[in-house]
């Protein structure tokens, strides 16, 4: 559908042996390995989301000043100038939360940012996929045309079309938006379900889950 200069292929693997000492970090830890390693790409696409942004803004403003529609150009309307103000500010959330998240990393590169990627990937992915429907919705029919079309006629070749299917894919890897929720929310609560859970577990005598509704009380 889109990323057309994104290789993509499937690897067979055919009674291969891999040394024992090649193994990373340990046996049954390979999914933490890859899990640290998403930390990095739930930081990046943040990162080129805000570029994405940034590059529909442009052109969102451009057209809202170029084309004129009842007599003024269509950025003097309200429901045309509150897509603008909405996109302006989402970027500068987005852009502010890329930021702080890798200063964290930048101080200290071995600092667990797990919550801060998730937050940031889910938060950019989705403003992103929204602004670049405003923009093709604020375009209209030339924000749905191919920028090939729009060369062939005449007009500026801005490649809008390719910016949706690009930047739908975003909600879906290095974690989905429903993933994302999933694991924000279990990261948010675990330090409290630890603490709490025993209040909860009738099977446990009333004094123990007593000392454990103090202790999360406390905490």
């Amino acid at each position: 559908m889109g990323l057309k200069a994104l290789y993509n292929g499937v690897v067979h693997f055919t009674n291969v042996r891999v040394p024992r000492e090649n193994i990373l970090l340990a046996e049954g830890k390979g999914l933490r390995v890859a899990f640290t390693t998403l930390n990095t790409g739930r930081l990046t696409l943040p990162a080129a989301c805000v570029g994405l942004s940034k590059r529909c803004l442009g052109i969102a403003r451009k057209w809202a000043c170029e084309r004129v529609q009842w007599g003024a150009p269509i950025g003097k309307h309200g429901a045309i100038a509150e897509k603008l103000a909405r996109i302006a500010a989402e970027i500068f959330a987005m852009e502010s939360m890329v930021l702080f998240s890798a200063s964290i990393v930048d101080r200290d590169k071995d600092a667990d940012v797990r919550l801060e990627a998730a937050l940031s990937k889910l938060w950019a992915t989705e403003r992103t996929w929204e602004i670049a429907n405003d923009t093709m919705q604020i375009r209209g029919g030339r924000g749905y045309e191919t920028a090939q079309s729009l060369k062939a006629r005449g007009e500026d070749p801005v490649p809008l079309e390719r910016f949706l299917r690009d930047c739908r894919i975003n909600l879906i890897f290095e974690g989905s938006s429903e993933i994302m929720r999933l694991f924000i929310a279990r990261e948010a609560l675990d330090s409290h379900l630890k603490i709490g859970a025993p209040m909860l577990n009738s099977q446990l005598s009333a004094s123990e889950r007593l000392k454990s509704a103090v202790h999360a009380a406390g905490f």
